[in-house]
């Protein structure tokens, strides 16, 4: 098995320093990924404890690469923390995942889709030293996955199901691969959609939105709107804890992407969306605040501008002053001049109110974790070119 020695360096990256001033972070080494090679992270990857050593590993998820003569599939690229530095522990030829302990070993297993690799869904499991590959589920011909993959009791039966968004020629729908507890799979079909363009569901996500103990479901369906355009609309089904759904009373108008979080710590889930619905390269240069409750969305908060012009690539959340709320961090692109920033919005319970921001020219998909466990976040990026994945730590403010 390959591994790859991160190098401890001590020098800032020099299009970070913005944050210096404010928040120092140390550099606690960097991997080069591919050498010469334009490759990147996309929004997908993850912190997760893969060893059960205590110490948070790395995920880091490459979508498919295309250019003019080649196409290099998609991989998850493991690095393992073991308390000082990262190394890449394994890669995996695969596509978008979620993590969890399916088989209740204790370890985590990944759950992959793999449009491109026999259209399937397939599991990794966790040996301990290795992860084995079992696939699960093939789809048909007529049927393409979207989004990402969920591990989610659904049904409420002790068992981890699979749930992921598809798209087909006539209409979208969810697809659920109910587990017999022995990782037997028998898959179902939900919440099917019908009308002019309705062909996807994507962005499929499952909580207890109106806590009442049962897993709702959250998904984007596409669609045409009553003027003809082609719009994405977020749908809430609520799980009546009888094997039947109902249609949430109260949902967001639109959006291209979200977050379903305990925002202002009272244990509903709330939800923060944006994007204009239309799928588009630069969705949009605010994102919306909701507060989840019984009927769906249970009050809008507010809409809350990134600037002119400053459309959003992703939003990732973090307690970033150990408040014990979630804040975030938006990572936006101008439109007219393509430059990238980010900008962090403190989250008092109430409002996020912009703190720190400043120019990014090499970086992209922010994640972050208390990775040294020094109860701080800590920050994990890659640049675009040369492909390098940065690990940074925060040092804690005296």
């Amino acid at each position: 098995m390959f591994n790859a020695r991160i190098t401890l360096v001590a020098l800032f990256v020099t299009s970070y320093a913005y944050l210096s001033a404010q928040t120092p972070f140390c550099s606690v080494g960097f991997d080069q990924l591919s050498p010469n090679t334009l490759e990147y992270f996309v929004p997908g990857s993850r912190f997760a404890d893969a060893d059960n050593d205590g110490d948070l590993d790395f995920f880091a998820f490459r979508p498919k690469l295309v250019d003019n003569t080649s196409t290099t599939p998609p991989e998850i690229r493991l690095f393992q923390n073991n308390g000082t530095s990262f190394s890449l522990f394994t890669t995996l030829t695969t596509d978008r995942f979620d993590l969890a302990d399916i088989n209740g070993d204790g370890r985590l297993d990944i759950v992959s889709i793999d449009p491109d690799i026999g259209n399937s869904i397939r599991l990794y499991l966790n040996t301990g030293t290795s992860f084995t590959l079992t696939p699960v589920y093939t789809a048909p011909t007529n049927v393409t996955f979207a989004g990402s993959p969920e591990f989610v009791d659904y049904d409420n039966d002790g068992d981890l199901d699979i749930s992921c968004g598809v798209t087909r020629r006539s209409n979208g729908a969810v697809f659920i691969l109910e587990n017999d507890g022995f990782l037997g799979f028998t898959q179902q079909e939900m919440f099917a959609i019908s009308g002019s363009g309705r062909n996807t569901v994507t962005d499929v996500k499952w909580r207890d939105i109106d806590n009442d103990g049962d897993h709702d479901c959250w998904a984007l369906f596409e669609g045409a709107d009553a003027a003809g355009n082609f719009r994405t609309f977020p749908d809430i089904y609520m799980n009546q804890g009888d094997g039947t759904f109902n249609s949430a009373a109260a949902r967001p108008p639109s959006a291209d992407r979200s977050l379903l979080e305990d925002f202002d710590n009272n244990g509903t889930v709330d939800m923060i969306v944006w994007g204009d619905g239309f799928q588009s390269d630069n969705p949009g240069a605010s994102f919306r605040y909701y507060r989840g409750g019984a009927s769906g969305t249970n009050g809008f908060v507010g809409s809350i501008s990134t600037g002119d012009n400053e459309n959003i690539f992703d939003i990732v959340t973090f307690d970033f002053d150990n408040n014990g709320f979630l804040d975030l961090m938006v990572y936006t692109s101008n439109s007219q001049t393509f430059a990238r920033r980010y900008t962090i919005y403190r989250n008092d319970g109430t409002t996020f109110t912009p703190d720190i921001f400043g120019p990014s020219t090499t970086f992209s998909a922010p994640y972050f974790a208390d990775f040294n466990k020094d109860n701080t976040a800590d920050y994990a990026n890659a640049y675009f070119f040369p492909g390098y994945l940065q690990m940074l730590t925060k040092i804690p403010l005296l």
